[in-house]
């Protein structure tokens, strides 16, 4: 087995996996920001009938 290749693979799938994390938090980041905004924009524009529909 070449190590070299090896390591070289190695280093290629940490990237790649680094890559994914950061991508899948930065999306989960957006999620949540936009969530709270829907929230707020529903809390703002209509706190009565959201009230009523939530209970």
């Amino acid at each position: 087995v070449n190590f070299d290749k090896l390591s070289r693979l190695k280093a290629l799938l940490f990237q790649k996996h680094v890559a994914l994390t950061s991508a899948r938090e930065t999306y989960a980041l957006q999620v949540a920001r936009s969530s709270t905004e829907i929230q707020s924009l529903l809390n703002t524009n209509f706190p009565s009938h959201f009230g009523e529909l939530v209970g």
